[in-house]
Order: structure tokens, then C-alpha cells, then sequence
């Protein structure tokens, strides 16, 4: 998410898409929900500054979320995205077309997160299926 800021400083013209398979604040949300009562307050002051900061960057740099659930969509469109892409988390094998375009690419970030390097290598995986076949 921060990363978008720097692009859109770079080229404001880009068009930045953030796959969110659960927004950071929802993890709070999680953490709080199992906490004890005795520090509360602390927790929700983080969780406060973090649903702001989502917002703005969803207001100002972010262009659209891809989601895997309907909840997590109506919760982007509630932290202002501008456009929120529901993807199914099973697909059939024709549900993307490959149609590469020169020039265009994507990036996935934060390896930190166990189902974003699962992900990613996942993906590595196909693409050198793909770049295989092709040669």
C-alpha cells in the first residue's frame, strides 16, 4: 500500500491495483477481539490510526483492490476505494485469458506474509509453464 504513494509520486498517471486478501485492519480487529481488557485502549487507538490511514490511501494513490471475499469488498468500498474487483478464490483453468501486454507488469509485496510468498511463487510457477510453452 505505501509503495503506491512513492509510484504515484513517480508517475501520476500509473495505475496502481492493491491485492488485498484481508486489509491490515481487519488483523486488528482480530487481535483486539482476542485480547485482554487490560489494554484496550492502546489497541484501539492503533486500530483507529491504521482504518485512517487505509482510507487516505485508498482516497488518494490506490486506483483499485482486488479481494477474495464479498465481505472484504463492501469493507473497501466502506474505506473509500474507488473500484473493488471481486476474485473468486477458485477458478477454472480458462478464467484468465494469457494475453500479456508489452509494457504492462504487476507487483506483489510483503514476503513477511506466508500467503503472498505462497502466492508468488505460485505464480512464478505458472508463468515459467507458460514462457516454456511458448519457446
Amino acid at each position: 500500500m505505501k509503495f503506491s504513494k512513492i509510484c504515484k509520486g513517480i508517475m501520476p498517471d500509473c495505475d496502481i491495483s492493491l491485492l488485498s486478501h484481508g486489509n491490515e485492519s481487519g488483523d486488528f480487529i482480530h487481535e483486539l477481539s482476542n485480547k485482554k481488557k487490560s489494554n484496550l485502549i492502546n489497541g484501539y487507538y492503533k486500530l483507529g490510526k491504521q482504518l485512517v490511514l487505509e482510507a487516505e490511501y485508498r482516497k488518494s494513490y490506490i486506483d483499485r483492490v482486488v479481494v477474495v471475499s464479498d465481505i472484504e469488498k463492501s469493507l473497501e468500498y466502506w474505506l473509500h476505494s474507488k473500484d473493488v474487483i471481486f476474485l473468486p478464490r477458485f477458478f477454472s483453468q480458462d478464467f484468465l485469458d494469457w494475453n500479456p501486454v508489452l509494457g504492462k507488469i504487476g507487483f506483489l509485496a510483503d514476503f513477511t506474509h506466508l500467503p503472498n510468498l505462497y502466492g508468488v511463487e505460485k505464480l512464478c510457477e505458472e508463468l515459467s509453464k507458460k514462457i516454456f510453452q511458448k519457446t
